[in-house]
């Protein structure tokens, strides 16, 4: 059985479960992960990374940074392809609103649908805090804050803001962002804040 998405031409493929169960699973799993990288395994890593760093996985580091910031700009310029550009192709994202996105391409129709498409956006700058690589090099967490901006009719700003982590995977030899999550923790004036 299929069910559709949100997003036109978006589907998932549903189980005995049902579309809800199955987004319910997945947000739990989300912050599950969140939640156990940021209280337990995050510290042990911190400490075993830093008893065993190399030159490699500080350059990693940078990349990884950097590939950050190229993506910040590509939103800000609502460019899809330079957005796109740091995404593995089955990428899984988890929104603040507990929104769940699988795949490249259903992304990518939601950025032109929404954040594009929206006159009153301006960003959603996200400001890495922490990345740790993998002891073999293959795998990272970024940790950081986020703030998403908008204009105000008449002037001025509202924001949204919280904390991410993001897994990073090297697919031959590139970084590419395999799952990502937010969770929201300031509002403002935002509309969407209900928690």
């Amino acid at each position: 059985m299929k069910a559709k998405s949100r997003l036109a031409g978006s589907y998932l493929r549903v189980g005995a479960i049902g579309l809800r169960g199955q987004i319910q699973i997945m947000k739990f799993l989300a912050q599950a992960t969140f939640f156990i990288a940021t209280s337990f395994v995050a510290p042990l890593a911190a400490s075993a990374a830093a008893a065993s760093i190399t030159a490699t996985a500080a350059s990693d580091e940078d990349v990884i940074r950097a590939l950050r910031r190229a993506n910040n700009a590509a939103i800000a310029a609502r460019d899809s392809a330079a957005t796109m550009a740091a995404m593995a192709p089955s990428i899984v994202l988890v929104d603040s609103a507990g929104t769940v996105f699988i795949g490249n391409k259903t992304l990518t129709d939601d950025y032109a649908a929404h954040e594009f498409n929206d006159p009153t956006f301006i960003a959603y700058d996200r400001v890495t805090e922490r990345v740790d690589v993998s002891a073999k090099g293959g795998f990272a967490a970024e940790y950081g804050r986020w703030t998403a901006r908008n204009r105000l009719p008449g002037g001025g700003e509202r924001q949204k803001s919280g904390v991410y982590l993001s897994e990073w995977v090297k697919v031959e030899g590139t970084w590419k962002i395999q799952t990502e999550s937010y969770v929201g923790l300031g509002c403002g004036q935002m509309a969407t804040c209900n928690r």
